[in-house]
């Protein structure tokens, strides 16, 4: 069974979330350059409400003429708000979500691992609540994969918690980090690129106006870490480990993945290994032997049994 490709379900998750985002924060921003253009071009004074009205019959006769003093680049900085502060709490959750994976390793195997469990999950490191950082340290993980993003990646948390707890006003650590030779450093050597070539940078109390692209551009910077912790993860993991979380999250977890192969148990669970979680099989009983191999504890602990069966236990239940 080959899984130097696997994925683990948070990071699963934190994908499908990156291309939903992608393409949201896309549609936004053309609906609003379209609006703007429309208002822009039209000669009817009520054109902004008319549209208001037609978007939900519930607001008909909005009190609202016009843009007003409110810029092009502060409309669309309103979606780069809600890209940014919804990828930084996706990441938080597939951060939760692969220690969750590592606890339930850790208590479902005996085997050996690198895991520091001195180290609590809430334990912070100096540089403020940068969980990024908790999580290598606590895992004693190379960090040499994801160290040219972590500056960046600082500036963008740093403007997330201006814009969730600052009305987007900047801090003074922002404004110190923005125009820092450290992330200066790293941006223009490691990330820059034709798309993406430059930072905004911000003095105390300025108004953070970031343009919708960035907020793309920091989710995919997350999306790059956590591929590197999920391939950590899966390591920790293993096939036994895989297989195990493949089963909790096919038949325990409150809200379980489904599949439309639901008539065969066998079915189900080499369509949910290959398909979701892209282990590679030899064939369509290998997964199957090695389930019958693995031993659990059901019953509150006091019975035991192999993982196979209990996952034609739980799929007699499901489907």
């Amino acid at each position: 069974m080959d899984i130097s490709n696997a994925n683990t379900e948070p990071f699963l998750g934190y994908h499908l979330f990156h291309e939903n985002i992608n393409v949201n924060i896309k549609i936004l921003s053309a609906s609003l350059h379209s609006t703007i253009k429309t208002i822009d071009q039209s000669k009817d004074p009520d054109k902004l409400g008319k549209l208001i009205t037609e978007a939900d019959a519930s607001w008909n006769n909005p009190p609202i003429k016009s843009f007003g003093e409110i810029t092009t680049e502060q409309i669309l900085s309103s979606v780069s708000n809600f890209g940014i502060i919804a990828s930084y709490s996706a990441f938080d959750d597939f951060l939760n979500g692969i220690e969750a994976e590592i606890a339930r390793y850790k208590s479902f195997s005996d085997e050996e691992t690198n895991i520091d469990i001195t180290k609590s999950a809430n334990e912070k490191t100096k540089d403020e609540d940068e969980k990024i950082i908790n999580i290598y340290e606590r895992n004693n993980w190379d960090t040499k994969n994801i160290k040219n993003y972590l500056p960046t990646l600082k500036y963008f948390r740093l403007i997330r918690n201006c814009m969730a707890h600052r009305d987007s006003k900047s801090s003074e650590k922002l404004a110190i980090c923005s125009k820092s030779e450290e992330l200066m450093s790293s941006f223009n050597k490691h990330i820059k690129n034709k798309t993406i070539n430059v930072l905004p940078s911000f003095s105390i109390n300025d108004e953070i106006i970031i343009d919708p692209k960035l907020s793309i551009f920091y989710s995919h910077l997350l999306r790059e870490v956590a591929s590197d912790i999920n391939s950590k993860t899966v390591s920790i993991l293993g096939v036994n480990g895989l297989l195990n979380m493949a089963f909790y999250h096919l038949f325990k977890e409150h809200k379980s993945v489904s599949t439309n192969a639901y008539r065969r148990p066998q079915t189900v669970w080499n369509t949910i290994l290959h398909g979701r979680y892209r282990m590679r099989l030899k064939d369509d009983t290998e997964a199957i032997q090695k389930a019958k191999n693995i031993k659990i504890l059901v019953k509150n602990g006091n019975e035991e049994t192999d993982l196979w069966k209990e996952c034609i236990k739980q799929f007699e239940k499901k489907y």
